[in-house]
């Protein structure tokens, strides 16, 4: 047997070293502080042999990021007197003691230890770090996975919180535990602590992958589970490879996340109370800790499921248990148990969960587990649920994502199984090559300022609108319609929906898009009954009131919204369609602005190509990008506005102030002033989209589109005055118009043309005076030609232009003598010739 040199880090004991161990009489023990890491002098001085287990079959060496040497763990392993293999792992650190002595030591580092080869994963950051239990597993998992760093903790299954995991911070992590109780608990501690630090994603290898079991068996057969105590090790002298472990990673779909223990947040201190602490968590199955006979059995009962904490609303109600639940895909999903669900007996619960992909054991007890498990969870954390869409306090909710600071976790909750809108693809990048091709063009750029404009309305206070794109099929208006909706959703998520929804279905849609864009595509789907009505109803943010089973009101859904609307024909238009006494009022016409789709340029509703063949080119084009970008622009549009919305506030003020004093004409009525406010809105919303950098379009782009189209509406219009008397004019001259040769006797049967027999329904007399028509009407001729208005209203306007001429006491219906007739009051109307302007 060769005798260690003298320089060997395993030379035998010194006479002074065995005395310093103690051998002889018993002194006091020093006191020994590590020294981490070790200092240069410390690499070459030899390690003491330890007393019982002499030399260490395997050294590893830790490091620190920078490759520091900071402490060793020595591998023992020999045979008892009865064969069985023991194996020993003991940590050895350079130490000093009381009298400034310093030599290696049979002693733990202390607390903050680095991980195994820490210096690897400092220096190569993109791969992927996978964390096995101990050192022969680490070494093991290098060989088996070369791409991969291994690592591990010092001090075994017990001692993960020791240890430093701050490098594993944006990395992506995959545990490899032993295959047994103690195993599961470390790989549970290494995943909470993992992401504690900010690791990107938790990933478990199971066992059963490189066991025999699965991974390694010839022919498709499965073998036996794996052994309790299994590793990467065992694999290794399986006969697993390189190769074989790489082919059988790629044939997954993807490795399943690392489910952490539902009492995850607990630790000394901790007042976090999570479930029980008979229940543990797994990563392929939840367990209960049963004790039978005196012995304790670990029994599965359902497949990862994690108490997160407790959900209650804004108003301190409907309280929830959430939890969360790793499918057959490896796919995580979050629900919410609630309080009266848990009170029958868990058939509610156990049919939602399932629903989702929890599975539960075959055993009888099973559902008896998990409804104990549910109902003894008492989670300490907390988080706020709110069940509509939009701003909420001070943060904007979103299906997926809460935008702005909180002081608590707040979380969406529909009501229901709620249809999701949403929907997101691509990055903004890709969104802007789609936005783009708007510049230049005043429809779509109006588009795109109303999708920005709805987060707008709480700060600035300008009530619920819309826009209505009107013209004729193939002019574009649909492909505006799509543009606009891919700021906040898209084509595959359904996010333009059609006007043939009822009332109650469409106040679950407005509701669903509260602060943001709604579309509403086909208004000739639409009923022309009810259209008025509905109108009202989205102009005022409010839904009916309705009475629940016992007659106490039922929460009314309310939103605040811009919204957009096509169709071939106006708002007035298909109201008529429900009968001629339907029409538009004034409210109605404020609450949805008419536009005319095609911009007059012979492009249908484009103004130019930006580079394209022609309209039905630059319209499937853009078709095609939107089904690849949709859903980024609007949650960039909020990050960008939250943090300073009095600044943003500010400026959109500053723009619609400026827009409605540059547009608005002289002596315009306060219908047209609000139109031009809702112009100035969108203005502003655009501007501040192209100011962050959102909308990629030219400055003052937004202002010249809404200034095109205000002009173009007032134009449609024919007047700057009250819609409302404008309609009641043309109303009463078009009545007139109908019915002058039917329904009218002449007033002198003498004239030309005269009749000797009366007028069927006769409405009143006519006659030729000053080369001008003369109409006398009954009061009842008056009425009906006043149907739909308010009659004392209709002839005030009427006087106000001139059509109807006053009596001399200043009363609308005169005393009149017509010929063959007692006296009577009449209403004297001369309808203004052709050639003439009616104001």
């Amino acid at each position: 047997m060769k005798r260690p040199l003298p320089n060997s880090m395993f030379a035998p004991l010194t006479e002074a070293e065995r005395l310093h161990q103690g051998t002889g009489a018993k002194a006091a023990k020093p006191t020994l502080k590590p020294i981490v890491p070790a200092p240069p002098a410390a690499i070459n001085t030899p390690f003491p042999r330890h007393r019982e287990y002499g030399r260490p079959s395997v050294v590893y060496t830790y490091r620190n990021g920078d490759g520091q040497v900071c402490f060793h763990a020595l591998r023992f392993e020999r045979l008892d007197a009865d064969g069985t293999k023991v194996k020993v792992v003991l940590p050895l650190t350079w130490c000093e003691d009381d009298k400034g002595r310093a030599t290696w030591r049979f002693k733990g580092p202390g607390n903050n230890r680095p991980l195994f080869n820490s210096n690897q994963i400092a220096q190569l950051p993109a791969r992927t770090v996978i964390v096995c239990e101990g050192e022969k597993a680490a070494a093991a998992a290098t060989a088996l996975f070369p791409d991969w760093v291994a690592t591990t903790t010092l001090g075994g299954s017990k001692s993960a919180h020791n240890s430093d995991f701050s490098l594993l911070a944006g990395r992506r992590v995959v545990i490899s535990p032993d295959f047994d109780e103690p195993g599961l608990a470390y790989g549970q501690d290494i995943a909470r602590l993992a992401l504690a630090a900010g690791a990107s994603e938790v990933l478990h290898l199971s066992a059963t992958l490189l066991s025999s079991r699965e991974g390694n068996t010839e022919g498709g057969t499965a073998g036996p589970p794996p052994k309790s105590g299994w590793d990467l090790a065992d694999a290794i002298e399986e006969g697993w490879t390189a190769e074989m472990a790489q082919k059988m990673i790629s044939t997954q779909s993807a490795l399943p996340v690392f489910p952490v223990a539902a009492n995850d947040n607990a630790g000394e201190g901790d007042q976090r109370r999570g479930p029980p602490q008979e229940f543990v968590v797994g990563p392929e199955w939840t367990f209960r800790r049963v004790n039978a006979d005196g012995e304790v059995q670990m029994v599965p009962f359902c497949s990862p499921l994690r108490v997160r904490g407790w959900a209650r609303d804004e108003h301190g109600q409907q309280w929830s248990l959430l939890v969360a639940l790793v499918d057959r895909d490896g796919i995580e999903h979050e629900c919410f148990v609630s309080n009266s669900q848990l009170g029958d007996d868990g058939a509610t619960v156990r049919k939602m969960l399932m629903e989702r992909g929890l599975r539960l054991t075959t055993l009888k007890s099973s559902r008896t587990h998990l409804n104990h498990y549910l109902m003894s969870a008492d989670p300490a954390e907390r988080y706020r649920t709110v069940a509509s869409l939009g701003w909420f306090n001070d943060v904007f909710v979103l299906p997926d994502e809460v935008i702005g600071p909180t002081s608590e976790t707040v979380l969406y909750r529909p009501a229901g199984m709620n249809k999701s809108f949403f929907g997101a693809n691509g990055t903004i990048k890709d969104w802007k090559e789609l936005a783009r091709f708007a510049e230049g063009n005043s429809r779509l750029i109006l588009a795109l300022s109303v999708a920005f404009a709805g987060p707008l309305l709480r700060h600035t206070g300008d009530e619920t609108g819309g826009f209505h794109f009107r013209g004729k099929s193939s002019t574009g208006k649909s492909t505006t319609m799509v543009l606009a909706s891919t700021v906040w959703g898209g084509p595959h998520g359904n996010y333009v929906v059609q006007w043939r929804a009822t009332d109650n279905g469409l106040e679950g849609i407005a509701s669903g898009h509260s602060d943001m864009l709604l579309c509403l595509d086909e208004l000739s789907q639409a009923s022309g009954r009810t259209l008025g009505e509905t109108m009202y109803m989205l102009g005022n943010g409010m839904g009916k009131v309705r009475a629940d089973q016992s007659g106490s009101a039922r929460p009314t859904k309310s939103w605040r919204l811009m919204f957009l609307s096509t169709g071939e024909e106006s708002f007035e238009d298909k109201m008529r369609e429900a009968g001629p006494n339907q029409r538009i009022k004034a409210g109605q016409e404020v609450r949805v602005i008419d536009i005319l789709a095609d911009a007059g340029k012979g492009l249908g509703i484009f103004d130019t190509l930006n580079g394209r063949v022609d309209g039905s080119d630059l319209s499937r084009h853009i078709k095609d990008l939107a089904s690849k970008s949709y859903g980024v622009a609007g949650s960039e549009f909020l990050k960008a506005i939250i943090d300073d919305i009095d600044d943003a506030r500010g400026y959109v003020q500053g723009i619609q102030k400026m827009f409605v004093e540059r547009a608005l004409p002289a002596g315009a009525d306060g219908q047209v002033a609000r139109v031009a406010q809702r112009f100035g809105l969108v203005a502003g919303a655009g501007e501040l989209a192209i100011r962050h950098g959102i909308l990629p379009l030219t400055m003052s782009s937004a202002i010249w589109s809404c200034e095109v189209c205000f002009e173009e509406w007032l134009r449609a219009r024919g007047s700057v005055g009250a819609s409302e008397d404008r309609r009641s004019v043309e109303s009463v001259l078009g009545f007139i118009t109908r019915h002058g040769a039917t329904r009218f006797d002449w007033w002198d049967e003498g004239e030309q043309g005269a009749s000797s027999e009366s007028a069927r329904d006769r409405l009143g007399w006519k006659k030729r005076e000053g080369g001008q028509w003369s109409y006398y009407l009954t009061p009842d001729g008056f009425k009906e030609a006043c149907t739909g208005f308010d009659g004392s209203m209709v002839a005030k306007v009427l006087a106000a232009k001139e059509i109807l001429k006053l009596a001399g006491d200043g009363k609308s219906s005169k005393a009149v003598k017509v010929p063959g007739h007692p006296k009577m009051r009449l209403y004297h109307l001369v309808p203004p010739s052709e050639n003439e302007d009616d104001g």
